[in-house]
């Protein structure tokens, strides 16, 4: 059964297209913003002296020893939120895919949309050490502060997305059903 087809052709939809275009230019961005994150991690044993020393400069004081395991571990943070995000649109897109195609209610679809509502509760745990180290980074060093709080709008979005996982797990099955009695 094919929802979004015209006789043998599929319609157009601009609008996912628009949606898919966007979800592969945040797999690049979330990709990018990863490798960048491991790439710093190796690299902060040489330019982690220069910058700390600008850095005690800017807060006219000497910075806690700490400091370098900090920044590391925000480094580390960050890629794992990236890596998150990353499987978070790659999965939306598969999920678009599947409606251009004409076909959204199978049960991998409802697979998928528990797998993002999971994955945005992750990187939203993510967020509380995340907030917390960059904002004493932030504090010690007089930086521009960075905030990546508890959002409960994330918290809001994943709920959505196990409703809608439900939903798409019982129209997968309604359509199974149906097509089996037909």
């Amino acid at each position: 059964m094919n929802l979004f087809r015209h006789g043998d052709r599929p319609q157009r939809d601009w609008l996912l297209h628009v949606v898919r275009l966007l979800l592969s230019v945040m797999m690049a961005l979330s990709l990018i913003a990863g490798l960048a994150a491991i790439i710093a991690l190796p690299l902060m044993t040489v330019w982690w002296e220069p910058a700390r020393l600008a850095l005690e400069e800017r807060a006219s004081r000497p910075l806690p020893d700490d400091l370098t395991w900090l920044v590391a571990g925000c480094l580390v943070l960050g890629a794992a939120a990236s890596i998150l995000a990353l499987r978070f649109f790659a999965v939306g897109r598969r999920i678009v895919d599947t409606v251009t195609q004409g076909d959204p209610f199978i049960p991998v679809n409802a697979k998928r949309l528990r797998e993002m509502g999971w994955l945005a509760v992750i990187m939203q745990l993510l967020a509380l050490p995340a907030h917390w180290l960059t904002g004493w980074i932030a504090h010690v060093t007089h930086s521009i502060y960075f905030d990546g709080r508890f959002s409960l709008g994330a918290i809001l979005l994943a709920l959505v997305l196990f409703v809608l996982a439900r939903i798409f797990r019982i129209g997968a099955a309604m359509r199974e059903d149906l097509d089996g009695t037909v």
